[in-house]
């Protein structure tokens, strides 16, 4: 039966290389392991990359993160031993397991743990070894000890209380003075191969001690070496025993020690991945939910940057691989960030809030997002508010904005102009997929077309099937630019079509002046759609309200213009008259659809005509020079789609191209 094993360390950076030694022995010896490293500066990279080996055999390193002002009044006894050791006083506190066994990084374990996590309590708090130095009486060898912190939990005051007697100033051995007095009475002995200490040799020989000899010799099988004096196996020259072993686990690689237990897989080992990243800035260390965030999307970078060095709240965060922080940042680091930031989290106390950081991110037009009770009241451009407590909700935004962000790297679209270009040259026939498509598929009633499930299914169809020689696909280019709402929630929809290896044209050719920000380019597209045109003889099908080209220059260049006139509501309840309208009188022409979502299931339908048809959209706006959609008097748009007050004139020119008339 497998035993998991919790076990607990303590050091800094500059002790690093001697814990890391520590835990390559215990992992070549042992698997199902937990390590929990208490520390203050070691470096968030470090946990990072051994953990990708760790967990290839089912182990894990845990960056336990504390603030080293807890243990400035502590005392030491020894030169050789400074002010971590005093962190096995923080276990209680940082380590939630029930049975955590504890272990100088001075260690290595040479055999397998698991006889020793089946040993019982009983009533007492802690097990441990003796100090073989110290003949009189019992007194644990706090190097090693097994700790029933199920018990020491209960006590929420203890790490201060163990930590306090710490700082007194007449400790005979530092920690382990504390130890022994304060858990008297509450210590089992465990046999001597749990902590073989190993240093004593030249003193032995010079105080003629004999009963620690006795204590040496009688250990055949060590679990636990401890290297307890100044004579450390990794000093420059040493005399202690078993300074090989030491070195043997220091230059184990990290790959042999995942072969013994798994098959090592090389690609698990790399820099970081992030699905996306976030960025705030901040000159204070309350930064609401931030903790639950980095837990419960561990697919997404925060970054937290500050002008300021930054404080023991903040560093502690590093526990977290997906956080970064930029402490001390500089106007260059700020403005990196900015630039390579996907989504900014305003979510620090208003305190702190740093100015005009939010204008310089939404010019870059990144989403900003904050909960109601630390939003900045004068901003309101793409701002999504939470209420206070609606962590789940942010979160929910967040991984939709990162699955957002796969689109852009997924799924291909050509923009404007690749794709006038690629009609040009193809001649293929088009549909158009926008919004109004995207709310059939996923359920949803729209002004002009009721739901109805085989449109619906007729347009994911074409959505997921994308386009071939024959019919160009076209959808919003949008994922590279500013997010939107409106289309943020058809996220579903693209993931069924991220992972497949199509193309498609931009849907902004059928309305490239209204949707386009930059509308500088809006007069080259319309003359250069007007080419597919030009000269050629047209059949426009259309609802009976749209009267497209009508007043304006948009079809001047064409040969001849014939006219569909269809039912501008429900127009896929006629599909069947529609096709078999435009079958009767599409011969020589370009076929031009301007029918909503009838229309993409139009032009595949008759793809066996061999004749392009083209899913068109407005013009009017362009020819109005507006900034924003506007209701025309005098035909249907689909914005203002009630279609009321709509004042037709009276046109035999347009009549007269009418050559078939589907009724409602």
């Amino acid at each position: 039966m497998k035993i998991m094993k919790t076990i607990a360390l303590g050091a800094d950076y500059k002790y690093l290389n001697n814990a890391e030694t520590t835990i390559k022995s215990i992992l070549w010896n042992n698997d199902d392991v937990k390590i929990y490293l208490l520390n203050f500066d070691i470096p968030q990279e470090w946990f990072v990359r051994v953990n990708q080996y760790a967990k290839q055999m089912g182990a894990e390193i845990v960056d336990a993160k504390f603030n080293p002002d807890l243990l400035e009044d502590v005392v030491v006894s020894w030169h050789h031993i400074n002010l971590l050791s005093y962190a096995r006083c923080l276990i209680p506190m940082l380590v939630p397991e029930d049975k955590v066994l504890y272990l100088d990084s001075d260690t290595i374990v040479v055999h397998s743990l698991n006889d020793l996590f089946k040993y019982d309590f009983d009533d007492n708090k802690l097990l441990g070894v003796r100090d073989f130095y110290i003949e009189e009486k019992f007194e644990l060898n706090t190097g090693v000890i097994l700790m029933n912190n199920k018990e020491l939990k209960k006590d929420p005051n203890l790490t201060k209380k163990l930590l306090n007697l710490g700082a007194e100033k007449n400790l005979s051995n530092g920690d382990q003075t504390v130890f022994n007095n304060y858990f008297k009475g509450e210590i089992g002995e465990l046999p001597l191969e749990y902590n073989d200490q190993v240093g004593f040799d030249l003193l032995i020989g010079m105080q003629d001690r004999q009963d620690v000899l006795d204590k040496i010799n009688s250990i055949k099988n060590p679990v636990i070496v401890h290297y307890v004096t100044a004579d450390k196996p990794f000093n420059f020259l040493s005399s202690v025993r078993m300074r090989e072993d030491w070195w043997h686990y220091h230059f184990l690689e990290w790959s042999e020690i995942v072969n013994k237990w798994a098959n090592f897989d090389r690609s698990e080992i790399h820099d970081p991945h992030f699905d996306l990243t976030t960025y705030t800035l901040t000159n204070t260390d309350d930064i609401k939910f931030i903790e639950k965030l980095a837990q419960k999307l561990p697919n997404i970078k925060f970054v937290i940057g500050a002008y300021t060095e930054m404080s023991h709240v903040l560093k502690a965060l590093l526990k977290y691989p997906n956080i970064q922080l930029d402490q001390s940042s500089t106007n260059w680091r700020v403005d990196h960030e900015i630039k390579n930031t996907d989504i900014y989290l305003d979510i620090n106390d208003q305190s702190g809030k740093i100015d005009n950081i939010l204008n310089q991110i939404d010019k870059q037009g990144k989403p900003i997002l904050t909960f109601e009770n630390v939003k900045t009241e004068s901003f309101d451009n793409y701002y999504q508010v939470f209420s206070d407590d609606d962590v789940d909700e942010m979160i929910d935004a967040i991984s939709m904005l990162a699955d957002w962000k796969k689109f852009d790297e997924k799924i291909r679209i050509m923009n404007c102009d690749q794709s006038i270009a690629y009609l040009l040259k193809k001649r293929s026939s088009v549909v158009n997929l926008g919004e109004s498509e995207f709310r059939l598929m996923n359920g949803e009633n729209i002004a002009y077309q009721d739901y109805d499930p085989s449109l619906a299914r007729r347009l994911k169809l074409l959505m997921t099937r994308g386009s071939d020689k024959r019919l160009a696909v076209g959808l919003p280019d949008i994922f590279g630019n500013k997010l939107s709402d409106a289309f943020l929630k058809y996220t579903n929809l693209f993931k069924d079509i991220a992972d497949k290896d199509n193309f498609y044209i931009s849907t902004f050719i059928s309305r490239p002046y209204i949707d386009l920000a930059d509308k500088s380019k809006s007069a080259t597209y319309f003359d250069k759609l007007k080419e597919l045109w030009q000269d050629k003889d047209i059949l426009i099908v259309e609802g009976e309200l749209t009267r497209s080209g009508e007043g304006n220059d948009l079809f001047n260049n064409a040969k001849s213009i014939k006219r569909i006139i269809c039912p501008s509501h429900n127009a896929f309840a006629k599909l069947n008259e529609i096709e078999d309208a435009i079958r009767e009188n599409c011969q020589g022409r370009l076929v031009l659809l301007m029918l909503g979502p009838t229309a993409k299931v139009v032009v595949d339908d008759l793809l066996d005509l061999h004749q392009q048809m083209i899913d068109i959209g407005e013009y009017e706006w362009f020819k109005m020079g507006v900034d924003h959609k506007v209701k025309l008097q005098n035909k249907h748009t689909a914005e203002f789609n009630f279609d009321q007050d709509i004042d037709l004139p009276d046109d035999p020119e347009f009549d007269a191209e009418i050559c078939a008339r589907i009724e409602k």
